[in-house]
């Protein structure tokens, strides 16, 4: 066989050694790109599950302790409020300073160290503001909408008005906003401190929970980065393996088809010796 064809032979058959040695660590090049995908789908998948668990919570918690204090405040403004100005005065009309003050004054002591934002009570007929913590919506109408009718008819309920994701926390991104506004009846109260059937009013109290849902939204980002920090390492870690690999297997490769072109050289030589040999032998015994 002429030298060329052998070196042919040789170059293809190093050529299969090596791809057969290196496809087990092609696919798992495969694997390890497939699999940061999946882990990293399955981080923001993890980091939604916890904030959105996070949140609820919050929520809850808010319109919780909104109905609470709503409760409590519905006692104090019944006791210290309602019963002294009929006494006083003979009927309730919030547009008079003094009876202004004397309300404004038991909505602030008890509002005062605590997450309130602000305190609205409406009548029970006309959804009109009769009393708020912000002066200008006195006298307004309409304002309640369909909590206030829930609440009108004797039904605690709660709205959440919030914004602001994930990109809320990049430079020049729009705030983070969420407040829980709760609306309960205002029932008078027995001399046993129960409350009645009747509804006199709707109070609104509303909670700004803002920083609270910045720091869920914050934690949910850092979730993320560390899953992608993790996942970044590892995937790193087992790329070095693979090259390494890669080459170690190569190296093996090449010793191998040394090896059988040297294997193959003495074959031939082997054969040629025993040609010679034979002709020799004929030729001295012809």
């Amino acid at each position: 066989m002429p030298e060329h064809s052998l070196r042919s032979l040789f170059r293809l058959l190093r050529a299969k050694v090596t791809d057969r040695s290196l496809l087990p660590f092609a696919l798992v090049n495969y694997f390890a790109f497939t699999s940061f995908a999946v882990i990293l789908a399955a981080a923001f998948a993890l980091s939604w599950l916890i904030a959105d668990n996070a949140r609820s919570t919050l929520i809850r918690r808010s319109e919780a302790y909104s109905q609470l204090f709503a409760d409590n405040l519905n006692r104090q403004v019944f006791v210290q409020f309602v019963l002294p100005t009929v006494v006083r005065y003979g009927h309730i009309a919030i547009s008079n300073q003094n009876q202004y003050e004397n309300l404004d004054e038991i909505v602030k002591n008890l509002t005062r160290g605590m997450n309130i934002k602000e305190v609205t009570i409406y009548d029970s007929v006309d959804n009109i503001v009769a009393y708020s913590t912000v002066q200008p919506l006195m006298g307004q109408r309409g304002l309640g909408g369909l909590e206030y009718s829930k609440a009108a008819l004797g039904e605690e309920n709660s709205v959440v008005i919030s914004s602001g994701s994930l990109l809320s926390l990049l430079p020049g991104s729009e705030a983070i906003f969420c407040t829980v506004k709760t609306y309960v009846p205002f029932r008078p109260e027995t001399r046993q401190a129960r409350q009645t059937d009747d509804v006199i009013g709707v109070i609104e109290v509303e909670q700004d929970i803002s920083e609270d849902m910045r720091a869920i939204i914050v934690l949910q980002g850092k979730v993320i980065l560390l899953s992608l920090a993790i996942m970044s390492l590892l995937f790193a870690i087992l790329s070095m393996i693979v090259v390494r690999a890669n080459r170690i297997m190569a190296r093996r490769a090449e010793e191998r088809i040394r090896l059988e072109e040297e294997l193959n050289e003495a074959q031939r030589l082997a054969a040629l010796g025993k040609m010679v040999a034979s002709v020799s032998h004929e030729i001295k015994n012809p």
